[in-house]
């Protein structure tokens, strides 16, 4: 019992004595120059550290090579290793950011040391700056500056100072602000975008104006033998005022602490006064609404769409309106004008810009994304808004789906492979479709949708949008074919899981389609561009689950060097609906393994196929891109009835290419016994080696003992329908 009261004492002393040691501030030497584009995001930097920290930020700029540089500044940097600008130095302390230790920190990464959580670090010694003044008269300037320890501290240290300015102006090249981030891509939301490259008549603020005691601090100002838990020492500076260049006393403010004398002159801690509270910034939005509905348009003709801008603050606001055009998907020869790009909005009011569409010669779409920022000026800070509105011609025949969350990359890859083809070039266009404007367009005349999510909009069908898949089931229903793929929605649809979704949802696929995802196997899937192969990994199981358990990586993580994704292994759940037209194995689509593919027939006669990857995963580099377009090419020929399609999809015309591996002569034969074919044979970077024609019913003899050992891909046409047949060389 008495060693239980003990410890209970000791932990009490501790933790009284803990809780009084004093709060760690942290001193900023951002160093700068009025020549260096980049600096102005420290000088940023340190507004916002002292508005939302106060007087636990100390930010003083240290300037180089401009009307307010020091001869100190090349010390500091020489000491700091300091080789870029701009550079903070924090506390005159080394850290680590990505891995690479110094003391040199880029403003980007100022908040990863100086947050939240660094508020409730504790310090050695507390530090007050008791009393200062700038004397006129007696042309001298005071600055008395107290230390209290709360630890013994057994290494040299002393005391420093500093005087720094706000509000400096000046004129000409030396004070000039250059700014890099004007207009620059990415710093949209940052205050200086908005600025012009070189600013003139700016206000520099915390500029360092001098140290009380140079680099190390003045030796003897405390023990050099160390210090011990509760000294108190107090040093008063005094400091001529014919040495220091001050712009305006007034303006003026000062900084005290304690550091080491050698090695880094560490700031064990330190204090300002006189500094005027920095505003924090307000985070402001517009709201943002197009007032026209998405709507079709003739060839060649002008629309005219009104984009209404809504202040809710009680302060007027200037707003920069814009179509984001990563975002955005735009037919080639479609225009668009947005006037005016930047707008003003009293408070509590409204204010329009008007978006007008210029209509291509032929069938197209405007898909817009169009944003707001607010622009940021003193305290106020942009939040980014957007709204869609899609324009599209009257005129549709291949519809190319985008989904919101569809990656623009990924549908404009779709949209490139089947413009390839010279029968569909002049016939597909992008429509963004989502609940809201789905029912905002005529499809009457569409030849066929082709419905493809990417890795990012893989459950947009499911959970995404409640609307568009009973749309796309009815539209089939009514006669118009489809494609469709997806990285996720069989598996999710699958029997394992029937408590996820509803029986409208899983019927579309189980009844309408035929189909359903496979129970086992199933793995999502790393994709190597590199090799052209899956890397696979565990995902964790429940019970007695037959997927592995244990996960070695997380899907989608930005860190790991190979994509994610997803595979639907299909299956069949009525063969008089859907049959197999490819399937999926461990290095390319072609030997049976797992369905990848089906193709897919109503009652009525529409077809339909689904594919349970997005087609950028077939492959990569020219390989890939000759997977992905004869695939592509071949389903359109079968859901527009210009062909049937085989069991596979990727080689209709049953060519054969054989020995495999070739050593001399290769032998390349189609069981095809309609038309002449012509192939061409290609390496694996898409280099043509050699090319022919395979007459009806009859071989054709290739030499290959010139080429070297390694992988090759040969492509047979016949009036539009392609095999892709890979083969090996080896001597």
């Amino acid at each position: 019992m008495k060693q239980f009261l003990l410890l209970i004492f000791t932990i009490s002393i501790f933790s009284t004595i803990s809780a009084q040691f004093p709060k760690k501030n942290f001193l900023i030497e951002d160093h700068t120059g009025a020549w260096c584009g980049w600096c102005v995001l420290g000088n940023q930097a340190l507004e916002d550290l002292h508005a939302d920290y106060a007087d636990r930020v100390i930010p003083i700029a240290v300037h180089n090579q401009d009307g307010m540089s020091l001869p100190i500044q090349q010390q500091l940097a020489k000491e700091h290793a300091i080789t870029g600008y701009p550079s903070g130095v924090i506390n005159r302390k080394s850290y680590t950011i990505n891995g690479n230790s110094g003391y040199g920190i880029h403003p980007s990464s100022w908040t990863s040391i100086i947050d939240s959580n660094s508020m409730k670090q504790t310090a050695p010694v507390d530090i007050s700056i008791t009393s200062w003044k700038i004397d006129t008269i007696a042309k001298e300037i005071k600055i008395t500056v107290k230390a209290e320890f709360f630890e013994d501290i057994n290494r040299p240290l002393a005391f420093n100072c500093a005087i720094i300015e706000d509000g400096v102006t000046g004129t000409g090249k030396l004070y000039d602000q250059s700014n890099y981030v004007s207009n620059a891509s990415g710093y949209e939301a940052h205050p200086y975008y908005y600025q012009p490259s070189s600013i003139t008549n700016y206000s520099h603020i915390n500029v360092l104006r001098a140290y009380g005691a140079g680099i190390a601090g003045i030796a003897g100002t405390l023990p050099e033998t160390g210090v011990f838990f509760q000294d108190k020492y107090t040093y008063t500076f005094t400091i001529p005022l014919s040495t220091v260049k001050i712009s305006n006393v007034s303006n003026c403010w000062v900084a005290g602490w304690v550091q080491e004398t050698s090695s880094g002159y560490e700031i064990l801690n330190a204090a300002s006064a006189g500094k005027p509270a920095t505003p924090k910034s307000q985070y402001v939005s517009v709201d943002i609404k197009c007032m026209n509905p998405p709507t079709q348009i003739l060839p060649g003709t002008v629309h005219k769409q009104t984009i209404k801008l809504t202040n809710k603050r009680e302060f007027p606001i200037s707003v920069s309106v814009s179509i984001n055009e990563n975002e955005s998907v735009i037919t080639e020869d479609w225009k668009y004008t947005l006037n005016p790009s930047i707008v003003e909005i009293p408070a509590k009011s409204s204010a329009n810009a008007e978006l007008q569409t210029i209509a291509g010669s032929g069938i197209g779409a405007a898909n817009y994304v169009v944003s707001a920022l607010v622009i940021p000026k003193d305290n106020i800070r942009g939040l980014p808004t957007s709204t869609r509105t899609s324009v599209i011609s009257k005129e549709q025949k291949i519809v190319l789906v985008k989904f919101d969350a569809t990656d623009k990359n990924a549908v404009l890859s779709t949209y490139n492979d089947i413009k390839s083809n010279e029968v569909f070039k002049d016939r597909i266009a992008i429509v963004s479709l989502n609940d809201s404007n789905y029912s905002s367009f005529d499809f009457s005349g569409a030849e066929a949708f082709i419905i493809g999510e990417s890795y990012n909009s893989r459950t947009s069908l499911i959970y995404g949008t409640k609307k568009l898949l009973p749309f796309f089931e009815s539209i089939f229903k009514a006669g118009t074919p489809m494609l469709m793929w997806s990285p996720m929605n069989l598996w999710l649809v699958a029997d394992n899981y029937p408590p996820i979704l509803s029986t409208s949802i899983k019927n579309v696929w189980n009844k309408t389609f035929g189909i359903t995802g496979e129970e086992y196997p199933w793995q999502p899937l790393l994709w190597d561009a590199t090799n052209r192969k899956e890397i696979p990994f565990g995902l964790q199981g429940t019970g007695d689950s037959k997927i592995t358990n244990g996960i070695s990586f997380m899907v989608n993580e930005e860190s790991n060097e190979y994509k994610s994704i997803w595979i639907d292994c299909i299956k069949v759940l009525d063969s008089s609906i859907a049959q197999p037209i490819l399937h999926f194995n461990s290095d390319v689509l072609q030997e049976p393994l797992n369905i990848a593919a089906v193709k897919i027939q109503s009652s009525t006669g529409t077809r339909a196929i689904y594919q349970g990857f997005p087609t950028e995963c077939a492959g990569s580099g020219a390989s890939g891109l000759a997977i992905r377009q004869t695939l592509l090419s071949n389903y359109l020929y079968y859901l527009l009835n210009l062909s049937s399609l085989s069991d596979n999809a990727l080689n209709p015309l049953h060519t054969k290419v054989y020995p495999n591996p070739a050593n001399h002569t290769l032998t390349i034969s189609s069981e095809n016994d309609t038309n002449d074919s012509k192939w061409n044979i290609y390496s694996m970077d898409g280099i043509l080696i050699g090319s022919g024609i395979s007459k009806v019913q009859s071989s054709s003899l290739y030499d290959c003992s010139t080429l070297s050992n390694g992988s090759y891909y040969m492509i047979m046409d016949q009036k539009g329908i392609k095999s892709y047949i890979p083969f090996i060389i080896h001597h």
